[in-house]
């Protein structure tokens, strides 16, 4: 067993997954803290220029992770392969693994080259950017897109320390990353130090340096402590019984998150059509709920990393009880979570971009999030236990009718938007449209928080009721 490495399949399983998800929590929070440290010094240009930066990173948010979605499976497979070869003592299957999703992100890399380059302009142009922030989202893109590919490297290395039961080492890398990105933000940004002043193009390159760091580390401490799951030549041959076990697992996460993802540019694009203000107020959304999720997520990433080990050692009964301790942890870490976003959601807001107009409107939109957000929370609980168990797919369909048939379809009806924006006035479709319409036009966008909130409870009792139905015995 390595340095920092623990055995998933003996001792208490609350106190194992403490200490496997605080790493991995303050991992994740690093990891939000790229974003947040962009936008706290893009907020800090002058005038407008503040407002426009903070739009400017909102609408490339979801572009990137579109397409970084569709190999993020890859990391979800191999977290739950690594960890039953690991838990079943099959070294060999382990590098295996390790090879075929290797050669996996290597075609991914060279995809989101070819974008970064000749798609990024595009792009922007689909997401109807507003014009005054539409050059400096092309430059942007195309910087953030080129870093992604080393972005996914790191992502590798992460999912295969934690199947091994390790998560101090990605702690450490993101630590590195993290603190060279918050160094050169204001430098790059703000031209200090004689440096030319980039503005909010200068945020991405500091992302795309910090980035590289963290490959090249994650190759580091890769080739230090696990040498032994290091794959041959051979191992990186295409093998397509291993590759139809990355793929079942893989395909269906991958599909749900960059469908899920490319929802969110469909929300972009909605959001975008009030302007740069409620576009800035969106993404301290984006923001200030993603940080608030982060116990969770890092909970529920051990959950599976847990989960996993035991279904390999044939110890299901175990699997399934840790479970049940994610959920209790997740309620009560987040349920004080969404009290102080409920009540100071606003004034967090303010530490970032001091604009009274956006504090205001955030201040009202925690009061529907907050709660919107807990309730997400304990349905990630049980996705992630249907991903641990390997039934995928039904964590992708649970996450396509959440938001392509419930959050999509409720925000353009409870906001009046064909009504508002596309002139539908008199006949049987605006008696439909108006019947479901709640709020004014000045302020229709408030019916996303609403259908945000309708999704995520109705995603929480299908999970749950999923999560009850699976056979876990099944999977030994």
């Amino acid at each position: 067993m390595k340095k920092n490495n623990i055995d998933l399949t003996e001792g208490p399983i609350s106190k194992i997954l403490l200490s496997l998800s605080i790493p991995i929590i303050i991992t994740n929070l690093m990891h939000v803290v790229y974003n947040l440290t962009d936008t706290f010094w893009v907020g800090k240009l002058t005038g407008s220029l503040a407002i426009d930066g903070v739009a400017v990173t909102n609408n490339v948010f979801p572009l990137v992770w579109f397409f970084a979605s569709l190999a993020s499976g890859l990391g979800t497979a191999s977290t739950v392969l690594v960890s039953r070869a690991v838990g079943s003592k099959n070294s060999e299957g382990t590098k295996q693994i390790i090879g075929q999703i290797s050669l996996l992100l290597w075609l991914s890399s060279f995809v989101f080259i070819f974008l970064g380059l000749f798609g990024a302009e595009t792009l922007i142009d689909w997401l109807g950017t507003p014009d005054e922030i539409k050059a400096n989202a092309v430059s942007y893109t195309r910087i953030i897109m080129l870093s992604v590919m080393f972005m996914f490297w790191f992502g590798l290395f992460q999912s295969i320390s934690h199947a091994q039961g390790n998560s101090v080492v990605p702690m450490k890398i993101q630590l590195a990353s993290v603190l060279i990105n918050v160094v050169l933000d204001p430098i790059l940004i703000f031209g200090w130090f004689g440096f030319t002043a980039y503005g909010v193009t200068g945020a991405a390159y500091a992302t795309f340096v910090s980035r590289l760091v963290s490959s090249l580390l994650a190759a580091y401490f890769f080739k230090r402590y696990y040498r032994d799951s290091i794959p041959s030549w051979s191992d990186l041959k295409p093998k397509l019984k291993v590759l139809k076990q990355v793929f079942r697992i893989g395909l269906p996460s991958s599909i749900s998150q960059s469908t899920t993802s490319f929802g969110f540019l469909i929300l972009q694009n909605f959001i975008n059509n009030y302007g740069t203000v409620v576009c800035a107020a969106y993404a301290f959304n984006n923001k200030l709920v993603g940080i608030f999720l982060i116990p969770a997520m890092g909970i529920n990433n051990a959950m599976v990393s847990v989960a996993g080990q035991n279904i390999g050692a044939g110890k299901t009964d175990r699997a399934i009880e840790s479970v049940w301790v994610s959920f209790k942890l997740v309620f009560w870490i987040m349920g004080f979570g969404a009290i102080l976003l409920f009540f100071i959601g606003g004034d967090l807001t303010r530490l970032f971009i001091n604009q009274e107009e956006i504090v205001t409107m955030t201040s009202k939109m925690f009061r529907i999030v907050s709660i919107s957000a807990f309730i997400c929370a304990l349905m990630i609980v049980f996705t992630s236990a249907l991903d641990a168990a390997g039934r995928t797919e039904l964590t992708t369909v649970v996450s396509l009718v959440r938001l392509w048939c419930i959050r999509i379809p409720f925000a353009y009806l409870f906001s009046g938007y064909f009504i508002y924006f596309y002139g539908v006035k008199s006949g049987y479709l605006f008696e439909f449209l108006n019947f479901f319409s709640l709020f004014p036009k000045e302020d229709s966008y408030n019916g996303l928080w609403w259908a945000m909130f309708a999704s995520n409870f109705i995603g929480l009792i299908w999970a749950y009721l999923l999560f009850r139905r699976i056979k876990w015995q099944a999977l030994k």
